[in-house]
This record gives C-alpha cells, structure tokens and sequence, in this order.
C-alpha cells in the first residue's frame, strides 16, 4: 500500500481516476530514455554549479571537457557546463583546443 500511496502523492488525478499515469502512456523504453535524458540534463546542471567560482573544481572538471561537448547539441544544454568550466579561468581558457571550438561553432550554425 505505500508504493499506492506515493503514486496517488505523485499523481493525484489517477486517484480519482481522471487520468491514467504517465508511466502507462509510454513504452519502457521511452520511459528508460526519457529517465536516462533526465537524469543526465541534471547531471549537466550540476557541472554548471560546481565549476561556477571555484577555479580549483573548474581544474577537476577540465579533463573531461570532451565528454561535455558530446553531450551539445542533444537538447541538453550542455554548453552551460562547458562554458562553466572556463568562466573566469584565464589559465584554463588559454589550454582549449582548437577542435573543441570546431565542435561548438560546427553546432551553432
């Protein structure tokens, strides 16, 4: 019963039966991607926060650059993380490589 306690918490028109979940108006793989988007847009969004003033978590996250610009481009905006990691960092900023500029411009026009 707790487990139907929280979905009706979560859904509260399925507890009158106005409406059926979301969960059942999707496939699973729909709804594992649409988690997997989720989670990984927050992911993002917590890169952006960490690295936002603190040169020394700008330095942690530096090496994985490249993982951030594979995420541009998917809806995710992800370059707010990538921005984050250079914002303020003259050093950093002076260490970008050439393809990584390629890659954003390539996906602003």
């Amino acid at each position: 019963t707790t487990v139907l306690n929280l979905i009706a918490t979560a859904f509260p028109s399925t507890a009158t039966g106005d409406a059926s979940p979301p969960f059942l108006l999707s496939s699973p793989t729909q709804q594992a991607s649409d988690l997997r988007m989720d989670v990984l847009f927050h992911c993002l969004r917590f890169v952006e926060a960490f690295c936002t003033g603190s040169p020394l978590n700008q330095a942690a996250c530096f090496p994985h650059v490249p993982l951030l610009l594979a995420c541009i481009g998917n809806g995710l905006s992800a370059t707010s993380a990538v921005s984050s990691v250079f914002l303020n960092n003259q050093a950093l900023s002076l260490r970008v490589k050439e393809g990584w500029i390629h890659k954003v411009v390539d996906i602003i026009v």
